[in-house]
């Protein structure tokens, strides 16, 4: 029968795993399944590295249970000063600090802690079980959780201690507490009710416990003279006498229809709100909210909070005024009495609190770019200033399409500005449309690796934590498979931005006691250095300022320098010492903690040579690799050993077969290797590839290649090319 030959151009796998397509539909490029690999842009698959404790690390000085709750965020411009980061470590019920300025972070643990259940909220939920969120205003920390009450924290440079502020929210109260179909009307005294008496003075009718003389209650008040409290359809100001005193006989002339006046006089504390209080009206219940804010972020100059689990309050947003000291940080209102004569207006600095009602179960705010994302569970929505700056007096809120909701905040990532989180139905980020700029959801994961990510189980989903690698563009979530412990993430999902390609990775455990994963970070490989100088005269540098005390006068600058490598390190609970350390993906022994083999693959797509009925056979495979050996190790009596040796194992699937040819070595050399006893330095191969040509056995109409490491080396796989025969005729 004739045959013809036929040649596949070189493939890569820059798609990384695809799991949402048939053998029939599967694009090129992508894998059809795929552990422990990296990826380049250029498509070149390599093995990671195994995961081992950073260069001189150090443990922590406290140690916490299997299971224990480690959450970790940066707070950012610490201080004020530009560069200064601190690595905040919350383990159950305490606040660790690390300083980022330098490696090993594991050493650069701060003597300081703060106690969470020093501001634990009386509602009952357990401050260790409670993820803190944080926020870096002004260059100090603000700290949240469902547990606790807010709180910021300040550092002193000099003296290298903190201090804590709890915040107390406070609002106007802009809600009527009685019936106002019947406020437009006039009503006798004997017929007030508490409610009544509480709205009249909360729409700005002073009354005499406010300054100046009583206009419900004085010679010329309301009340006393009419026996009546006055309808709450205009202000009393507007009708005073000639003398600028309320003149209750002209008050009727004014038609004021049966639109109410407005209200806000009074500031209540937003967890507690003790109206006969502030008002001098006894008999209003006091109305308290038990729930705290899960949720903080720092926008167009304000505090943002959100995340009240609260049937009233939890579909709202609140925002303070633009912060010019931290004492403004609670303060979600207006300045100006809105009911005041003189000054009353809302001006574009102010705060307040924004409702969305549709919004259910607010979990995350997020800035993005001239707008703040508000993550809930069934969906986003975007607060933005008209003109694009955010103004209290103009603002527009707009849920965004095909947005799915907010999973878990852990897994909400800020990948430069653009945010990428796992939703309720799978992994979501926001582009904006070309033409128009309107901000649109999209489903990543949906078109391919949705498989994959459903079969994460749900609890494991639920507690996932991401995290941004700024050098690299990659997103890496990290997330267990342990249905014991708790809070242990031994896999980790990469989410590789420009190519647009998932590659999922797994770390093996020790046979006992053994270290895992329970946290992540990105450390940028900058620092900041400070350097102390003497305040000197103009005169010269010999002439310099000193106190009363006789104490030079210093100016402390601060700027940038290197500090370690750029990557995602890892925090990691010691298996023996039940320790703090930091770990990375830097074993070039491929183990990980030193003694733990695991296996990296990569299975390409199905390949039918441009048909479905023909059989294929003769096929030859030619692999491409990098070079990865550098030199050797060894002497004249032991050897030489090659550092740093690749070797890679072919193994070929016909048919959709789960069963495989028999494997074969495809990394191999094509002339011997003399080794330089003068100089180990250097590896004598004259070419930087190594380039085989491997028969593969077998028949069949479609053609599966899977590239497999061997224990302790290491591959970089830049692509692959087959030739086979197949038959012209059925």
């Amino acid at each position: 029968m004739a045959q013809e030959l036929k040649q596949t151009a070189v493939n890569t796998f820059t798609r990384g795993l695809i799991t949402e397509a048939t053998p029939l539909t599967f694009p090129e490029n992508g894998s059809v399944d795929e552990l422990n690999c990296t990826l380049d842009r250029d498509g070149t698959r390599a093995r990671r590295k195994g995961i081992e404790f950073e260069t001189s690390f150090s443990l922590s000085s406290f140690t916490f249970a299997k299971g224990t709750l480690v959450h970790n965020m940066t707070w950012e411009n610490v201080s004020g000063e530009a560069g200064v980061q601190f690595l905040v470590v919350q383990v159950g019920a305490t606040l660790h600090f690390y300083d980022k300025s330098s490696s090993p972070i594991s050493g650069n643990e701060k003597s300081f802690t703060v106690n969470l259940n020093s501001f634990i909220a009386p509602n009952g939920k357990v401050v260790a079980e409670n993820r803190v969120a944080g926020a870096s205003i002004n260059g100090n920390l603000v700290v949240v959780s469902p547990a606790i009450e807010s709180f910021f924290i300040e550092y002193d440079l000099v003296s290298d201690t903190i201090s804590t502020t709890q915040i107390n929210p406070k609002v106007r109260d802009f809600e009527w507490q009685g019936d106002v179909s019947g406020y437009d009307e006039k009503i006798a005294v004997v017929s007030v009710s508490v409610a009544r008496k509480y709205d009249t003075y909360n729409a700005g009718w002073i009354n005499e416990t406010g300054s100046g003389t009583s206009v419900l209650f004085g010679t010329d008040g309301f009340v006393t003279n009419l026996n009546t409290w006055p309808p709450l359809t205009h202000p009393w100001f507007s009708s005073k006498g000639t003398d600028g005193n309320f003149d209750f006989k002209s008050f009727f002339k004014i038609f004021g229809g049966n639109s109410l006046l407005g209200n806000g006089r009074f500031i209540l504390d937003l967890y507690s709100k003790d109206r006969s209080t502030v008002s001098g009206v006894p008999g209003l219940a006091v109305e308290t909210e038990a729930a705290r804010f899960s949720a903080v972020v720092g926008y167009a100059g304000r505090a943002w909070f959100a995340g009240l689990a609260s049937k009233k309050n939890g579909s709202r947003v609140y925002f303070t005024r633009v912060v010019e000291n931290m004492s403004q940080i609670g303060n979600f209102h207006q300045e100006a009495d809105p009911t005041s004569e003189n000054s009353s207006d809302l001006i574009d600095s102010d705060g307040g609190v924004i409702n969305i009602p549709s919004a259910s179960n607010i979990k995350a705010l997020f800035e993005w770019g001239s707008s703040i994302l508000v993550f809930a569970e069934n969906g986003v929505w975007e607060i933005k200033g008209v003109d694009g700056v955010f103004k209290a007096t103009e603002f527009a809120v707009t849920r965004i399409r095909e947005a799915g909701g907010l999973l878990n905040s852990a897994a909400l990532v800020d990948a430069e500005g653009a945010p990428f989180w796992w939703g309720l139905t799978g992994i979501f980020t926001i582009q904006r449309e070309d033409i128009s700029q309107a901000p649109r959801g999209t489903d990543i994961s949906k078109p391919t690796i949705q498989t994959f990510w459903e079969e994460i189980p749900g609890d494991q989903r639920n507690d996932a934590v991401g995290k941004y690698d700024e050098l690299n563009k990659r997103v890496f979530w990290i997330y267990g498979n342990d249905s014991v412990t708790k809070f242990k993430y031994n896999r980790v999902l990469i989410l590789d931005i420009p190519l647009q390609a998932f590659i999922p990775w797994e770390f093996e455990d020790e046979s006992a006691n053994t270290n895992y994963v329970v946290g992540a970070d990105y450390f940028s490989g900058l620092g900041t250095v400070s350097q102390v100088d003497n305040v000197v005269t103009n005169a010269g540098a010999d002439n310099v300022v000193t106190n009363s005390g006789a104490d030079n006068v210093v100016v402390t600058r601060s700027f940038f320098s290197a500090a370690g490598d750029t990557e995602i390190k890892f925090l990691v609970r010691d298996g023996d010492t039940g320790s703090l350390s930091v770990a990375t993906i830097t074993n070039t022994g491929f183990l990980d903690w030193n003694t733990e083999d695991y296996s990296s693959f990569a299975e390409a797509g199905y390949d039918f040579e441009d048909d479905l009925t023909t059989h294929k056979h003769g096929v030859y495979v030619t692999t491409y690799f990098d070079l990865t050996e550098t030199g050797f190790t060894g002497n004249e009596t032991t050897g030489y050993d090659p550092i740093n040796p690749s070797s890679c194992l072919l193994q070929a699937f016909w048919d959709l077969k789960t069963a495989s040819s028999s494997s074969q070595e495809v990394y191999r050399f094509l002339r011997p290797i003399i080794v330089d006893t003068g100089d180990l330095t250097t590896f004598n191969y004259p070419f930087s590839s190594i380039i085989t040509r491997n028969r593969v056995r077998g028949r069949g109409r479609n053609l599966k290649l899977r590239f497999e490491s061997t224990s302790g080396k290491d591959f970089r796989l830049q692509g692959y090319e087959v030739i086979n025969a197949k038959n012209r005729g059925l």
